[in-house]
């Protein structure tokens, strides 16, 4: 056996010195700086990659809810400035464009917001038996609530209304459909709770 000793130096960290954004969507800068208070990373802060993600992480909860379904942690890049010698960084973050293939070149579109088109509610949904389709037997259109009943109907049309915060003409918001999970999850008597968006034309879903 042989027994091994690491000494390590770390050095000095480096500090964010300045953050600088680069926004081009207006409507999304506006939504970025809007409360500094909430900011993971601020001037003065050592620089580190936990918080440059907590960052972007926190900007894509933002986002999504204010509208922004398609909207990935990917468009956020950072970008830190060091000089030789200095400890001190200017760090400048990057929210870049959507693109799509226009006459056979790149071009650069503007982020879309989404709204809420139809809700359908399946209540009697078996993740095995209906893997492509679900035949029901009968439907009841309550508060603008589309809800699909097969044989058994253990759900009241107002309990489900009383629990789903998604509306059709909504903004879409993540928030939404995170407190229509943990409110449907408090009757119990569900097995299996799967919220599902699909995007549809005219920035809908």
């Amino acid at each position: 056996k042989i027994d091994v000793n690491y000494i390590i130096h770390a050095g000095k960290p480096h500090i964010i010195s300045s953050i600088k954004y680069e926004i081009p969507d207006t409507a999304i800068s506006r939504i970025v700086l809007r409360d500094s208070t909430r900011r993971s990373i601020n001037s003065g802060d050592r620089l580190n990659r936990d918080d440059l993600d907590a960052e972007r992480t926190l900007i894509l909860e933002r986002l999504r809810n204010n509208g922004y379904y398609a909207f990935k942690k990917d468009y956020i890049t950072f970008i830190a400035d060091t000089t030789a010698g200095n400890k001190n960084v200017d760090l400048t973050m990057l929210i870049s464009q959507p693109t799509e293939v226009v006459d056979s070149a790149l071009a650069s579109t503007g982020h879309q917001t989404y709204h809420i088109r139809n809700v359908h509610i399946i209540t009697d949904y078996d993740m095995v038996r209906d893997t492509t389709s679900f035949s029901a037997t009968d439907i009841v259109v309550h508060n603008g609530l589309n809800i699909y009943y097969n044989n058994d109907k253990y759900l009241n049309p107002q309990t489900i209304d009383e629990k789903c915060y998604i509306r059709p003409g909504d903004m879409y918001r993540v928030n939404s459909i995170n407190r229509t999970y943990e409110s449907l999850g408090q009757l119990g008597i569900l097995k299996y709770i799967n919220i599902e968006a699909k995007q549809v034309p005219n920035s809908t879903l």
